[in-house]
């Protein structure tokens, strides 16, 4: 993203957006070129209100497109992939509850059509079913365009011109589909609502593992930029090359940690502000979670990249040094039908660890353990890692006697181009693709630190021993095995 376009763009929403510290925004934009807007990353957002039985409900969509060319023809398609998210104002957000206009889910039957201009061409996005009240509503489409490309070039700016039109509704939106996204070439200008020309999207790239975050809520920045300093520092060893953090607030309080500016320069953490929807004047906006989560799989949509949904107290462990893409591989290894279908969605187990060396075994708090002395610059070395205490896990869930398997909860490894939609523990395939679970932690499995930040669970009849094996970066890292 150009700099000086950039700053000029975040200097404007800051009229809007007065919360914010505008100069520290401004200030980071310069100097790291890691701060975004939702609509610099290829994903458009359309906000379009109508009646829906008799109520009258906000639907909005985001959506990414793509034009490719098939392999078996040479012929130019156009694909489209998105959500969808209906809002009404008569029924509001409480807690995590995402999906509150859930009357208005059940009825809304109306078509969403995506239309070109200069040409015939008219799509009817295929919405599948929003399992749970959490889960957005998966939109797809695929076209075949070669003959409107050719009767009707594209602009000098690569661009497709669309519109977007839900069925019953008075109004539409513009859709501008860049015709070359999804190159893994250096980026370029930015195009407003479309992402970059002619370059792959602001953060993603070919064959990319991504671990995207929730937003950011703390007060003390200090103890998330450790914990996330921590995440990192383990996390590297799998392989995984960039963290992308979502923020709706704080975002200046985030940028006075001198840890966090060091991970925005040496670019292993890109921020992208989430104003897309207007968050509640108080309390945690938990509700944009998912939204958050979509948006982020499709703006890292790129060929063979991996996305990790999780959070700072979750960490990956395997049985031997690998990386997060040949535990996708292993895991699915197998599994895969005569069909040859890809995974989407891989659901990997997460047990409750409890460190048993200091305060877990009263079912104690064990943030301190894991803070430093003094806040740092450097990330923190896998040889001081708080992780080394943790030498066991409970192996059933005491709230749930009759739940299967002896792992508490999942958490999911993505690859979005074969994913509809994402969960905060789960997530839908594409129709070519599958979700693959994996079993009771024989290949991978997450370590949940389940009292970090308060008294959750206690020791146990239940608690097993972690093999050592599973502790390998502690041990040899995988650059020594190569």
């Amino acid at each position: 993203m150009s700099k000086h376009l950039a700053t000029l763009l975040i200097s404007v929403s800051c009229l809007f957006y007065i919360a914010f510290n505008c100069a520290a925004i401004t200030a980071a934009v310069q100097t790291t070129n890691s701060i975004f807007r939702t609509a610099d990353l290829g994903v458009s957002h359309c906000a379009l209100q109508g009646d829906i039985g008799g109520q009258v409900t906000d639907v909005h969509l985001w959506l990414r497109a793509h034009v490719f060319k098939s392999p078996e023809s040479s012929r130019r398609g156009l694909w489209i992939k998105g959500f969808a998210f209906l809002y009404s104002a008569l029924e509001t957000f409480q807690g995590p509850q995402l999906n509150n206009a859930l009357k208005a889910r059940e009825q809304f039957t109306n078509e969403i059509q995506i239309r070109a201009f200069n040409s015939n061409l008219s799509l009817v996005l295929n919405k599948g079913v929003a399992k749970a009240k959490n889960d957005v509503t998966p939109l797809t489409a695929e076209a075949d365009i070669e003959d409107i490309l050719i009767k009707s070039p594209p602009s000098a700016l690569g661009i497709f011109e669309m519109e977007v039109a839900v069925i019953g509704f008075e109004t539409v939106c513009q859709f501008l589909v860049p015709l070359d996204i999804g190159s893994n070439k250096e980026a370029g200008p930015p195009i407003r609502g479309v992402g970059t020309s002619g370059t792959s999207t602001s953060l993603g790239r070919k064959g990319q593992t991504t671990v995207l975050l929730s937003p950011f809520f703390e007060s003390d920045v200090s103890i998330f930029a450790t914990l996330l300093g921590w995440h990192m520092t383990w996390h590297r060893e799998f392989g995984v090359d960039l963290y992308v953090l979502y923020v709706i607030n704080k975002l200046n309080i985030l940028l006075e940690s001198p840890l966090i500016q060091t991970m925005l320069n040496e670019g292993k953490l890109k921020i992208v502000l989430w104003q897309d929807l207007p968050t509640a004047s108080s309390g945690r906006a938990y509700a944009h979670q998912v939204l958050i989560y979509n948006h982020g799989i499709l703006a890292l949509h790129e060929d063979e990249s991996l996305v990790l949904v999780v959070d700072l107290d979750e960490y990956l462990l395997t049985p031997f040094p690998t990386t997060v893409r040949e535990v996708m591989a292993s895991c699915e290894a197998g599994a895969i039908d005569s069909r040859g279908e890809k995974t989407g969605t891989l659901i990997v187990g997460r047990y409750d660890a409890l460190d048993t060396s200091s305060t877990a075994a009263a079912g104690g708090i064990e943030l301190q353990s894991w803070m430093l002395p003094k806040p740092v610059m450097e990330m923190p070395s896998i040889e001081f890692h708080p992780l080394r205490q943790y030498t066991s896990y409970i192996v059933k869930d005491l709230k749930d006697k009759k739940k299967q398997g002896s792992y508490i909860d999942n958490k999911p490894i993505h690859q979005p181009k074969f994913s509809l939609a994402v969960t905060v523990h789960g997530g839908y395939a594409a129709p070519d693709a599958k979700v693959l679970k994996v079993e009771d932690g024989k290949c991978a499995k997450w370590l949940h630190i389940v009292n970090l930040r308060k008294p959750r669970r206690s020791q146990d009849s239940s608690m097993q021993n972690i093999d050592p094996h599973w502790m390998w970066p502690f041990h040899k890292s995988r650059k020594e095995t190569v």
